[in-house]
């Protein structure tokens, strides 16, 4: 069983205005293999609901999935509901390379939103770079450096 939490930080400011908005809220959830292959998980953004519907809006999204994993290939899928009663569904796959290059894509319902990355994991350090779509706040472009303990 694997369990992460994440704490967010959101700060909006519109030129000119001296009003400055602040937001923490966080995100938390759990993998469980139930199999060397298949795994269960659950993921809640926002599960309190903290929020500035002005000018930082952010929804409460409960999602589940499941994932399999067959040699260097790993394919996922999920479901997420909103608090608003919107449902989204996602889906991908990653392809593992010479064991430490790992190339990724994905597709969500939401704007017909997808996503692409690459990550590098020479050791316990982990380097990813990400794109992404979104209907919303437009292209996103990532990087993210990790470590882990073997």
């Amino acid at each position: 069983m694997d369990i992460g939490i994440k704490i967010n930080y959101l700060s909006s400011k519109v030129a000119g205005n001296k009003e400055k908005r602040e937001l923490f809220f966080f995100e938390w959830g759990t993998i469980v293999s139930v199999h060397p292959n298949f795994r269960i998980g659950i993921h809640l953004h926002n599960p309190f609901g903290i929020s500035d519907h002005e000018m930082l809006p952010v929804p409460e999204i409960y999602t589940a999935g499941f994932s399999w994993q067959w040699d260097d290939l790993f394919l996922f899928t999920g479901k997420a509901e909103r608090k608003d009663g919107k449902h989204l569904f996602s889906g991908g796959l990653e392809y593992t390379y010479l064991g430490y290059l790992k190339i990724a894509c994905g597709f969500n319902s939401s704007g017909n939103g997808f996503y692409s990355g690459i990550r590098i994991l020479p050791g316990a350090l982990e380097i990813a770079v990400q794109y992404q779509s979104d209907h919303i706040v437009g292209n996103i472009t990532g990087i993210a450096i990790g470590w882990s303990k073997k």
